[in-house]
């Protein structure tokens, strides 16, 4: 019996499966770099709600600053953190220092202080995602508040999608594949079937982790107003819990006023009872049904009832424009990593495809080296755009001059030489097969 058809067929089932792991590679790197975006840009969002969790704290303990009282013997910190830290379960820890150390904490993790450069507010290490305020007398800062949050749950919800998107992109890989096995040289015009698949699977792929980073930033953009909304809930529980009424109490509207003066982007911050506006930031909207907004992201958080049975609840309303141009500015940032993603995915393509109609052996090499030399290449000249930032960034950490940023780009420079000069003068005695494995090694 002939085994030409045989070969044949392993031919064509080699080719599907180098077409189906190119493929995979392909789509799988567009999610690693979505994933690494995100996880760069989506504590920023994080970031903003803690500070404005923190800016509650700060409001309260400044004003006693301000008349002149030693921050040690502030006597409410855990009447205001408390409710904070029971309305976002995500929270660590919330923390008030001074020049001797820890005064204050509340939360389920010890209170810990990262390294950071000066006049850095945002901090992440050691676990954590940490924000830092500075809390002021009239004269000087006195001391901070840290608001703190273990960044394995802050990104419990972008680590729960990337095992689905992973899915998604080993299915979307199987499709070209089955295309080179079963039509191998079907084509469309110009174009093959192959390669409009893959073009397809790509276009989808992308579309799904667009999709995904847009839904986290928005989360993330809006994530400031829920918490706003739930931490006044919470500092109005105990009027549910005793049976009180609202009218019983002074002073819960200068509440509202605090919570829209720290945090101008809300449009408003109300007190329902039942439908009926009790307070409102626009004492002109105080009696009136409560109305939703056109172009703005509502939240609403019901406490419970009052001791005249009238439901409790509490309404926030944040411009939706705020929220969508914070998440622009993000997809934006992530367009540059999607456009080499698919300069990649092409050359990936061209690679699998070395082989195909009867491609020379020359052709074929070239569809090797290419992705190799574009890596490579690309590499090399990845230093000179991030490494000066990279380098500044850690010398400020250790609190280090400005000079010392010259001193060490000048010495990565310098290495770069010193390996460069003895690896041509092999090059060119023994040709340049050893030094370019030698160097991908």
């Amino acid at each position: 019996m002939s085994t030409t058809p045989i070969r044949s067929r392993l031919a064509r089932w080699r080719d599907a499966a180098i077409l189906a792991a190119v493929t995979a590679l392909s789509l799988l790197l567009l999610v690693y770099v979505g994933y690494g975006e995100a996880n760069r840009t989506y504590p920023r969002f994080l970031a903003q709600k803690m500070a404005a969790q923190g800016a509650l704290i700060q409001n309260s303990l400044e004003a006693y600053l301000r008349a002149g009282l030693p921050l040690r013997q502030f006597p409410g910190f855990r009447q205001i953190a408390d409710p904070i830290m029971a309305s976002d379960p995500t929270l660590a820890s919330i923390a008030a220092w001074d020049a001797g150390g820890l005064i204050f904490a509340a939360g389920h993790a010890p209170p810990a202080k990262l390294n950071a450069a000066p006049g850095e507010t945002f901090r992440s290490g050691d676990g954590l995602l940490q924000v830092t305020i500075p809390l002021r007398n009239r004269f000087e800062t006195v001391g901070e508040i840290t608001v703190a949050m273990e960044r394995e749950q802050a990104l419990a919800e972008l680590t729960r999608t990337i095992p689905y998107l992973v899915a998604l992109a080993i299915a979307l890989a199987l499709v070209p594949a089955f295309a080179g096995w079963r039509y191998p040289e079907r084509k469309f015009g110009k174009l093959s079937l192959i390669g409009l698949l893959y073009t397809g699977c790509f276009a989808l792929m992308a579309g799904a982790v667009v999709a995904t980073l847009v839904s986290l930033y928005n989360d993330g953009a809006q994530a400031k107003a829920k918490a706003l909304a739930d931490s006044l809930a919470q500092r109005l529980k105990p009027i549910v819990a005793y049976e009180l009424r609202i009218g019983d109490f002074d002073g819960i509207d200068a509440a509202f006023y605090d919570y829209r003066r720290l945090n101008p982007d809300l449009r408003a911050v109300a007190l329902l009872l039942n439908d009926s506006i009790a307070i409102h930031t626009d004492r002109d909207a105080v009696g009136s049904k409560w109305v939703s907004q056109p172009a703005t992201f509502e939240y609403r958080t019901t406490i419970g009832n009052d001791g005249s049975g009238r439901e409790i609840r509490i309404a926030v309303a944040l411009p939706s424009a705020i929220v969508w141009s914070a998440v622009a500015r993000s997809i934006k940032n992530f367009a540059a990593l999607f456009l080499a993603s698919g300069l990649m995915a092409f050359l990936f393509l061209q690679l699998a495809r070395s082989r195909e109609g009867g491609a020379s052996e020359a052709t074929a090499t070239l569809s090797i080296i290419r992705p190799v030399f574009f890596v490579a290449i690309f590499a090399e000249s990845l230093a000179a755009g991030f490494l000066p930032q990279a380098i500044a960034a850690a010398a400020r950490v250790d609190g280090m001059q400005g000079g010392a940023t010259s001193l060490a780009f000048t010495a990565y420079f310098l290495s770069f030489l010193l390996v460069l000069l003895p690896t041509s003068h092999v090059a060119e005695r023994h040709g340049g097969r050893m030094p370019i494995l030698a160097g991908a090694a």
